[in-house]
């Protein structure tokens, strides 16, 4: 909130991915354990003061693990210790904070991760009218899919940019605000 470029960042990772999770078809447990991975997936930046202001959302390497270690002793299913803790891991293993690949990341913290990205595109790119927003929505899928079997899983790339083109830009922009 102290920033006013991501100031929705959290109500709009909890929007995608609960829209996600029902295109996609996840259970009613699976809804629930995503959307609380969304919820506290930054976690790890409570009490940096020290954060600057002009940062990226993602630019602080080490939150996922101190966001992590904040609630592994609370009552919370371990999917979502694991998906914050891995929300900045890529599938080729390029990632941060662990350098973890494909399968060692799990399900919470790539979806996750994928909606990261959208995210902070849109935070970037909300207040720029240089396009239209069809042009946003492409470019948006198309960054997806460039990132496919390098950052996130291919698996999931179809249903996030069927999300996504179905929503429209403005949408995008609207959700989580």
């Amino acid at each position: 909130k102290r920033r006013d470029k991501t100031r929705f960042h959290t109500p709009r990772m909890v929007a995608f991915v609960q829209r996600f999770g029902m295109f996609f078809g996840l259970e009613d447990d699976e809804m629930e354990i995503i959307t609380q991975t969304a919820k506290l997936h930054d976690i790890g930046y409570v009490g940096a003061l020290s954060v600057d202001s002009g940062k990226t959302i993602g630019a602080e390497i080490d939150h996922p693990l101190i966001g992590a270690d904040l609630i592994e002793h609370l009552s919370v299913h371990d999917d979502v210790i694991e998906g914050i803790r891995t929300h900045h891991e890529w599938v080729n293993g390029s990632g941060t904070p662990m350098g973890l690949s494909s399968e060692d990341i799990p399900w919470t913290g790539k979806i996750v991760g994928m909606f990261e990205y959208v995210v902070d595109f849109i935070e970037s790119n909300e207040g720029d009218h240089s396009k239209t927003a069809e042009e946003w929505t492409e470019l948006l899928s198309k960054g997806l899919m460039k990132r496919a079997d390098v950052e996130f899983d291919m698996v999931l790339i179809p249903t996030a940019i069927q999300l996504i083109q179905s929503l429209g830009w403005d949408a995008c922009i609207a959700l989580g605000t």
